[in-house]
């Protein structure tokens, strides 16, 4: 049904469901979503190819005044490059039970995305994303990871009074003002450029490869060449940098307040103040920086709030953390009957319960963790069987000097999985 075009099969934007509905339905919504003249306009082939052309031309010029080889030059440039395709993932989490049988595409929302694999910019982008993602360290809001959040959390230290929220920011990349965030790097660069590689390219000619690589804005879609004329693409390679500096400009007013602790993920921030009051002025701010900007916030529920793949509940000055996962989330995992090999599906079940346990602060909330891992692994067709103390025996006194090492060549795949 998915090749004679009667059906359209993906998954779920942030579930990791499998969605199947009518490609009619499917092609409505796309429509629909289009139809925003100020996110998108119709242009020509033409239009593509000459941006094609305008962006090889800057990077050649650019690149030999700069004495780039020849050959990477070369090899960066794409002469006949696949145009950018649009593709969306439905938002099922965002749907009311009665909804999944809704034939009306107004009542689906979506998460828009524009593959650039082989774009005109795609291997131009790599390059840049590479001198100037290192940079995102400089910003003292950001996260990584998990680990470098519960890191901050663990180093904070917090009255009986404060208050936790966090704070989520609507479709942020489809929101950005690329000009705003142009700047928010320039800046950066300005600050923290003598700490980059930047391969013998300034920071006027950087940015200037920055901006022609944004200005490939066109993609297709049913065979329509579309041009998106403001935020960044979900998609594109620099995309993630530009947004995370983008948002150190907007949460530069909060920051000066100095919060007992405010650190983002991307477009999901986790704040603790020392009241109530102070944290709705500091979400008052954040929604007063930009005309496109908008925060909603989420406030702990039984005491907990969930932020990234943690839950954390914050009472008389102690913090508790557990392993978080969504409602949403469909906690889809390899399958025990699949027929990928054994070490790999070991490999994904014994990560899963190092971090359920790692995350976690105390026995009660490790214990709550590994019984979530144990239904989910239960739910993909795992044994799991009680946890019980090994004895750890020992192999003699013979001292480590007297040991020889016995080195292997070559050992199978069989012999290495066993191990």
């Amino acid at each position: 049904m998915t090749k004679n075009g009667t059906i359209r099969l993906s998954v779920s934007d942030k579930g990791g469901e499998f969605v199947v509905m009518p490609q009619v339905l499917d092609r409505e919504i796309t429509e629909l979503h289009l139809q925003d003249s100020t996110l998108y306009c119709r242009v020509t082939e033409k239009d593509f190819h000459n941006q094609c052309k305008r962006l090889n031309d800057v990077w050649t010029t650019i690149g030999k005044s700069c004495c780039l080889d020849e050959r990477f030059l070369s090899r960066l440039k794409i002469d006949t490059p696949t145009c950018p395709v649009f593709y969306s993932l439905i938002k099922t989490h965002k749907l009311a039970p009665h909804d999944l049988r809704s034939m009306s595409a107004d009542t689906y929302k979506i998460r828009p995305i524009i593959s650039c694999v082989g774009g005109p910019a795609d291997r131009i982008s790599w390059f840049l994303n590479k001198i100037v993602s290192p940079i995102l360290s400089k910003i003292p809001s950001h996260l990584p990871n998990t680990n470098h959040f519960l890191k901050q959390l663990h180093k904070a230290r917090f009255d009986n009074g404060c208050v936790i929220e966090s704070f989520d920011v609507a479709s942020l990349y489809t929101n950005v003002q690329n000009g705003e965030a142009m700047q928010a790097l320039s800046e950066m660069l300005n600050l923290y450029g003598s700490h980059l590689e930047t391969y013998g390219l300034s920071r006027t000619r950087l940015l200037a490869l920055i901006k022609e690589c944004l200005s490939c804005n066109i993609f297709k879609w049913s065979g329509k060449y579309y041009s998106q004329l403001r935020g960044l693409a979900m998609g594109q390679r620099l995309a993630p940098v530009l947004a995370i500096c983008f948002m150190s400009r907007i949460e530069a007013p909060v920051l000066t307040r100095i919060p007992i602790m405010y650190c983002r993920y991307i477009d999901d921030c986790c704040v603790i103040t020392s009241t109530q009051s102070e944290m709705d002025e500091c979400f008052r701010i954040l929604n007063q920086q930009s005309q496109y900007i908008k925060l909603t916030r989420e406030k702990p529920s039984d005491g907990w709030l969930p932020f990234l793949n943690t839950q954390i509940s914050l009472s008389g000055g102690q913090v508790r953390v557990k392993w978080y996962r969504k409602e949403s989330c469909k906690n889809i995992l390899i399958h025990a009957r699949s027929a990928h090999p054994i070490a790999m599906k070991r490999a994904v079940i014994r990560n899963m319960f190092k971090t359920a346990v790692e995350l976690c602060t105390g026995d009660d909330e490790r214990k709550e963790s590994r019984k979530l891992a144990s239904d989910i692994a239960g739910a993909n067709g795992y044994t799991v069987f009680p946890r019980h103390n090994k004895s750890h025996t020992v192999s003699g006194n013979i001292p480590k000097q007297s040991k020889i090492p016995l080195c292997l060549s070559f050992i199978t795949d069989t012999i290495s999985a066993a191990v």
